[in-house]
């Protein structure tokens, strides 16, 4: 759970991409059943951002139980092994680059939930020193935040350069601009919450 202005604005956010998302996949359902044709990638990438967005606002609102974590992290590996399925016979160097922000993200959304106990608690565990083996506590405990911090810090970067690379595709675009847009926002909202833990 964040609190204000974070959970306002990246509710927000994530409704925008949660909706576009949605927007755009009905578009192209209605037009791959309108020409008979089968499903398409990039209604695949519609349906993971929508599940993802969807997720997020769920994670900014309410505490969300262990079950829960791991059924949605296993979703979000189906969901990141799908994408690369998809994308592995293109030929075009910006679909291959697409799909890896898109595994990307799902890569931070993983981490996220899984990592979430370590995040929100990270160096507030309180711990007696006159113990016993006190002193390796403390070691263990500053190991640890150590790498739950350089891991948090390698997925933002990491989801910078996907965010980077849709801001890229935004302005470069020739008419539909706003799903570059989307998951430009949906990057930059993976960043907030990984930071605002």
């Amino acid at each position: 759970m964040l609190s204000p202005p974070w959970n306002i604005i990246l509710t927000v956010a994530f409704l925008f991409t949660a909706s576009v998302c949605v927007g755009n996949y009905v578009a192209i359902r209605r037009q791959t059943a309108a020409a008979g044709n089968t499903r398409t990638s990039e209604e695949l990438v519609d349906i993971n951002h929508a599940v993802m967005s969807v997720a997020m606002v769920l994670m900014i609102w309410s505490t969300i139980p262990s079950a829960g974590s791991w059924l949605q992290i296993l979703v979000f590996m189906v969901f990141a092994f799908a994408l690369v399925w998809a994308f592995l016979d293109s030929r075009v160097t910006t679909s291959w680059i697409d799909t890896a922000g898109h595994v990307v993200l799902n890569i931070a959304m993983i981490w996220m939930l899984a990592a979430m106990p370590l995040l929100m608690t990270n160096g507030t565990g309180e711990h007696s020193s006159n113990m016993a083996g006190g002193q390796d506590h403390d070691t263990l405990q500053t190991a640890a935040t150590a790498w739950v911090d350089a891991m948090n810090g390698v997925v933002v970067a990491l989801c910078a350069a996907g965010a980077l690379w849709w801001l890229y595709r935004t302005l470069v675009a020739r008419g539909h601009r706003l799903h570059s847009l989307c998951h430009a926002i949906m990057a930059g909202g993976m960043i907030a919450m990984l930071l605002a833990m």
